[in-house]
């Protein structure tokens, strides 16, 4: 029985739960893979019933968690979310959330939702569940400090999801901030009641990771009254190699007396397209640059999409170029 009850963290959602304030989350508890496991063990049928996954200790306990909520079973709002030990940014979005009540039938009705949608995504492992209150929001959103938008860790971007209020059509509203002079929040509830009060918390949430050296991609919703924090995704900087050590040095460099089309940019170019400034003043400075090309005329660029036209403009080359 133990191995249906534990609640060591694991990777996924809950790890991330698991290293928040206590106060910064919507209360939750946490269910094993063992009873997806057992799920799939029965051929993953639909209309598989509670009785079937559950013996009578753990429906009881599942009962007291519900109670440890704070609300009767038939009044209270869960989420039943996915919680697969290698879900982090990369799986975002494949598996599902589903909402529902605190009765035991309820919960796993829900549950079998998610197993359906992860077999439907190529999930192949049990994966296990957190069950969580439900906090309906008045705005959402995400805040991030990853590396692909944001080159230092100070600087964090959060997305507020207008949808809710303003229609479908409305698109996200985005703002960045630097985080290093907010107030810190230390583990307190997050209570704010106005949009000015969400925006503080929201950079003491950014400067909490920070302080830490951490980057991190969070999902946020606001109820009006308190700011939750409902998934905290590890965000590392990714390592690789420079691209440069897997191009290849051309050994013909390009003639332009063989360009019909294409011809070297002039200082009049470089007046016109800011792209073409720093490398003149590196010409005029006599420092070594690329050679760069010009085309010009809509007729012209036009006639390079067809690809039958690449002689006309790479007489030497062309028939070897081939375009995409």
């Amino acid at each position: 029985m133990t191995y249906f009850f534990d609640q060591a963290p694991s990777g996924g959602k809950f790890d991330g739960l698991f290293r928040l304030p206590t106060s910064w989350a919507p209360p939750f508890f946490v269910i094993s893979h063992e009873i997806h496991r057992r799920w799939l063990e029965q051929g993953a049928d639909p209309k598989t019933k509670p009785a079937d996954l559950l013996g009578l200790v753990e429906r009881d306990w599942i009962e007291t968690e519900v109670r440890r909520l704070g609300a009767q079973p038939q009044s209270v709002s869960l989420l039943v979310r996915s919680n697969a030990a290698e879900e982090g940014l990369e799986q975002r979005g494949l598996l599902r959330s589903v909402r529902c009540d605190g009765t035991v039938e309820a919960i796993i009705s829900a549950a079998l939702e998610v197993f359906k949608a992860s077999s439907e995504a190529g999930v192949t492992v049990p994966i296990g569940l957190i069950v969580q209150i439900h906090c309906s929001p008045i705005l959402s959103g995400h805040l991030s400090n990853e590396r692909r938008v944001s080159e230092e860790a100070r600087r964090w971007v959060c997305e507020i999801d207008s949808s809710t209020q303003l229609g479908k059509e409305t698109g996200p509203r985005v703002m960045r901030w630097r985080v290093e002079g907010a107030v810190a929040f230390g583990d307190k509830e997050l209570l704010c009641s106005d949009r000015k009060g969400l925006a503080r918390l929201l950079r003491s949430v950014g400067k909490y990771f920070y302080e830490g050296r951490e980057r991190r991609h969070l999902e946020w919703v606001w109820d009006g009254t308190r700011l939750w924090i409902v998934q905290n995704d590890p965000a590392p900087d990714p390592e690789g190699e420079s691209v440069e050590s897997g191009l290849v040095v051309s050994s013909q460099p390009i003639r332009p007396t063989l360009l019909r089309q294409f011809r070297s940019f002039s200082s009049s170019d470089a007046k016109r397209w800011q792209k073409l400034k720093c490398v003149e003043t590196f010409r005029s400075l006599k420092l070594p640059t690329t050679s760069l090309f010009v085309l010009k005329g809509a007729d012209r660029i036009r006639r390079l999409e067809r690809k039958d036209l690449c002689q006309d403009f790479f007489p030497t080359y062309g028939s070897s170029l081939r375009l995409p």
